[in-house]
C-alpha cells in the first residue's frame, strides 16, 4: 500500500508536469535521474542504519540509537554538501549529460535553488528513515508514506502549481 500510494502520487505529479510540454517533461526526467542517483546515498545509510537501530532497540540499548542516527547524519552531510556544490558550480555540464536542448537547460537551471532543499532533505531523510524502519513501527512508517504521497506530493503540487499559480515550478 505504501509503495502504491507513492507510485500513484508520482504518476499524478508527472501527469500534471507533462501538461507543460516537452521541455518541462524532459527536465522532469533529468531531475528524476539526478534525484535517483542522490537518493541512493540516503537509501544505503537508511538500510544500514535501520539494521543497527533495530538490533539496539531489540537489546534495549536506546542510547546507541541516537548515536547511530547522529553518525548517519555526520556521514551524509558532507556527501550531500558535495552534491550541492557540484550542482551549483557545474549545473550546465551536469544537465548537458542528459540533454543539450537549450530550452531544456534553461528550464533545468530554474530548478537549482530547489536542489538545495532536495539535498538537505535527503541528508535528514537517511537517519529519520533508519529510525522509523529500525523501530519496527509499521504504523508510523505507513503514515509517513501516506503523508509523503498524498499530502506532500499531491497536496503541494496542487497548492503551489494550481492554487498559487506557480505552474511547473
Amino acid at each position: 500500500l505504501k509503495q502504491a500510494a507513492i507510485s500513484i502520487s508520482k504518476l499524478f505529479v508527472n501527469s500534471y508536469l507533462n501538461s507543460f510540454g516537452l521541455a518541462v517533461s524532459a527536465v522532469v526526467g533529468i531531475v528524476g535521474k539526478i534525484g535517483n542517483i542522490s537518493i541512493l546515498v540516503s537509501d544505503a545509510f537508511n538500510t544500514a542504519g535501520s539494521s543497527m537501530i533495530g538490533q539496539n532497540m531489540g537489546a534495549q540499548k536506546y542510547d546507541r540509537v541516537l548515536k547511530i542516527m547522529a553518525s548517519i547524519l555526520i556521514l551524509v552531510i558532507p556527501i550531500y554538501g558535495l552534491m550541492t556544490a557540484a550542482m551549483f558550480l557545474f549545473p550546465e555540464p551536469i544537465y548537458s549529460i542528459f540533454s543539450t536542448d537549450p530550452e531544456v537547460i534553461k528550464i533545468a537551471m530554474q530548478y537549482l535553488p530547489i536542489w538545495l532543499l532536495v539535498f538537505i532533505s535527503f541528508a535528514f531523510r537517511a537517519p529519520m528513515n533508519a529510525f522509523i524502519n529500525g523501530s519496527g513501527n509499521y504504523a508510523l512508517n505507513f503514515a509517513v508514506a501516506i503523508l509523503d504521497a498524498i499530502v506532500f506530493r499531491i497536496g503541494l503540487c496542487l497548492l503551489f502549481g494550481v492554487v498559487m499559480g506557480h505552474g511547473y515550478m
